[in-house]
């Protein structure tokens, strides 16, 4: 998996109908200890928003939630690293992300 812009053209990813189910862009929360910030903008984005969250009640309007389990359970902020650096892990349906900073 790519990160959007790595050698990546954006037409590549952005030129016809359906491409951009290649690409998505991505958040972690892990641990219940911040709130997810929603993205008004995902209305109008041919891109997935996808949060990837041990939370099993966390809601969003602008994300499509996805459940993961830690990989370190007594050490959310490791296990929320550990997701940020392994999407191709969590996110296989995509060929290329981007994600959102962290707050």
């Amino acid at each position: 998996m790519q990160r959007l812009g790595e050698n990546v053209g954006a037409s590549e990813h952005f030129g016809s109908e359906g491409v951009a189910q290649l690409a998505c862009v991505y958040t972690t929360l892990v641990g219940g200890y911040e709130a997810l910030n929603e993205q008004p903008v995902a209305a109008n984005s041919r891109l997935a928003f996808i949060c990837l969250t041990d939370d099993p009640d966390l809601r969003s309007e602008t994300w499509q939630i996805r459940r993961v389990e830690p990989l370190f359970r007594l050490d959310p902020i490791r296990s929320q690293r550990a997701l940020k650096l392994l999407p191709h892990e969590h996110l296989p349906d995509y060929e290329c992300s981007t994600i959102t900073p962290s707050s």
